[in-house]
């Protein structure tokens, strides 16, 4: 599907980080699925030319929650307020902080997510993806902890605190590492649809419900 094709206005939902690694695949994937199943007309835009997103969902086929749509260059991406027919629009980023697309797409977005691992290095990529791109669009975000280890949840918790103390918006929920979240990828299946998944869909639903009580008027 061509963006091209599409027509007028829906929310747009980013998921940026620039590090690779972050998880921010794996979320936008969860994320379409989660909200396809509660919202029925979901697109999610593969903006990242790795096109991991589009080797993932071609695997769907039937079984798939959410629309794809495969675009890379920012001329068709400045569009993406023209798109119709869909409650929520979705996008995978490219992980490189100074890709155009980055800001582009940031800045035509209603919500952006933006996920990390609790690794020392990832939270100050996490530090400057927020003063280089996110804080200059104005456009409310929130952190999002991946790939935590189930033994480490007390720590995830302390950094969730410290990066709040700080001045950064985080979910509540954190994403536990699980085998689930690898191999609902490498079998091109749904992650609400995957068996043995339930534990992580119902982590990336939670953290759906506070994306729209953040977007809900008022």
């Amino acid at each position: 599907m061509s963006l091209e094709n599409l027509r007028m206005g829906s929310k747009i939902l980013s998921v940026i980080n620039g590090k690779g690694g972050s998880g921010k695949t794996t979320s936008a994937l969860a994320l379409a699925a989660c909200f396809g199943e509660r919202l029925g007309k979901v697109l999610l835009v593969d903006a990242d030319p790795q096109g991991s997103a589009s080797w993932v969902t071609r695997g769907m086929g039937e079984t798939n929650l959410f629309d794809l749509a495969q675009e890379t260059n920012p001329q068709v991406l400045a569009k993406l307020r023209e798109v119709a027919n869909y409650g929520v629009i979705i996008v995978d980023t490219p992980p490189a902080l100074d890709d155009a697309t980055v800001s582009l797409v940031a800045s035509l977005s209603d919500y952006l997510v933006l996920p990390a691992s609790p690794s020392p290095l990832d939270l100050r990529e996490l530090t400057r993806t927020i003063q280089a791109v996110i804080a200059p669009t104005q456009v409310p975000y929130r952190v999002l902890l991946c790939r935590v280890d189930t033994r480490r949840r007390i720590e995830a918790l302390q950094i969730q605190n410290q990066l709040r103390s700080s001045g950064v918006r985080i979910f509540d929920t954190v994403i536990r590492s699980r085998v689930a979240l690898e191999r609902f990828i490498v079998e091109g299946v749904p992650l609400t649809q995957y068996p043995g998944a339930r534990p992580s869909a119902e982590e990336y639903r939670k953290v759906l419900s506070q994306i729209q009580a953040d977007l809900a008027p008022g």
